[in-house]
């Protein structure tokens, strides 16, 4: 595949992604405010659909915010750099975070939002950054979760 190709094919998934996230927010913010429950809600046969639906739901207008621009970045970079097998981790990443939720997080309440979905692809670029010693990849996903710490000690919902 040519590299016009593969940029023009990130593009639809991750301006796909992005665009579901954002009318998913605005359709709870009008319609549905309980839309919140289809999070993980740890350790419960009914929590396990929000492994496939949590990145999908957000908080506030912060916290959508918070994950759409990192999310977008990694997102691209991922299936820039590795068009082959970036659609798939992106995927594995998602099953696998939310399935961590599931198992490991608090009990009590719903857990929302893309963040475990974006630590997971920075660490997926850091790792291929090392393995394949692709230093460009490893760099930029690093700069990105950099670049949220600032927000640290702010109050916010994300992984800020």
């Amino acid at each position: 595949m040519d590299a016009r190709k593969i940029f023009l094919r990130s593009i639809f998934w991750v301006g796909g992604f992005t665009l579901i996230i954002w009318l998913v927010y605005f359709f709870k913010v009008a319609f549905a405010p309980s839309i919140d429950e289809f999070g993980v809600y740890p350790k419960t046969l009914i929590g396990l659909r929000g492994i496939l639906f949590m990145p999908y739901t957000h908080e506030s207008l912060e916290h959508l915010i918070s994950n759409s621009v990192p999310g977008i970045i990694l997102g691209l970079v991922i299936l820039n750099s590795y068009p082959r097998s970036g659609l798939l981790s992106i995927l594995f990443i998602q099953i696998f975070s939310g399935l961590f939720v599931w198992m490991f997080a608090e009990p009590g309440y719903f857990h929302i939002g893309a963040s475990g979905l974006i630590y997971g692809m920075a660490s997926y670029l850091v790792a291929c950054g090392w393995l394949r010693k692709d230093t460009k990849s490893g760099l930029i996903a690093f700069l990105v979760v950099r670049s949220e710490e600032r927000r640290v000690g702010k109050e916010c919902t994300s992984w800020c």
